[in-house]
């Protein structure tokens, strides 16, 4: 849409400072000055984008991200499920940063959710 190359660190960056994965209010469409490349004369551009738009950028990954844990629930089984229900899921890694993450999620799934402490930390440290 803005024919703007930019890293993965922008990229993460630009979605824990503006990203929602919900639908922002009118209030909350902030805008964010993003720096990158152009695609097509290959200068360094700046452009301004609204939260409204990174909230649609990131609508796929974010559907993916929803479709994989629905997936992993339905083969969890049913004691273990319940167990689950009776606390919560934690939520971890970049993507929970997103404002409204948890909410999104516990709606999607029907369980409640929350973001971990540290969620960067936690990822490493669920692995050990």
């Amino acid at each position: 849409k803005f024919n703007l190359m930019i890293g993965e660190r922008t990229a993460e960056d630009l979605k824990i400072a503006a990203a929602w994965a919900i639908e922002p209010t009118e209030k909350n469409n902030t805008a964010v000055e993003v720096r990158g490349r152009d695609h097509i004369s290959g200068l360094p551009k700046v452009i301004t984008v609204q939260a409204l738009e990174i909230f649609e950028a990131v609508q796929e990954p974010l559907e993916t991200i929803i479709a994989g844990i629905r997936t992993l629930l339905e083969h969890t089984p049913p004691e273990l499920l319940a167990d689950i229900m009776d606390k919560e899921i934690v939520a971890t890694g970049g993507g929970s940063l997103m404002r409204g993450f948890a909410e999104r999620l516990t709606k999607e799934i029907r369980m409640p959710v929350r973001i971990a402490d540290n969620p960067f930390e936690s990822v490493v440290l669920g692995i050990g």
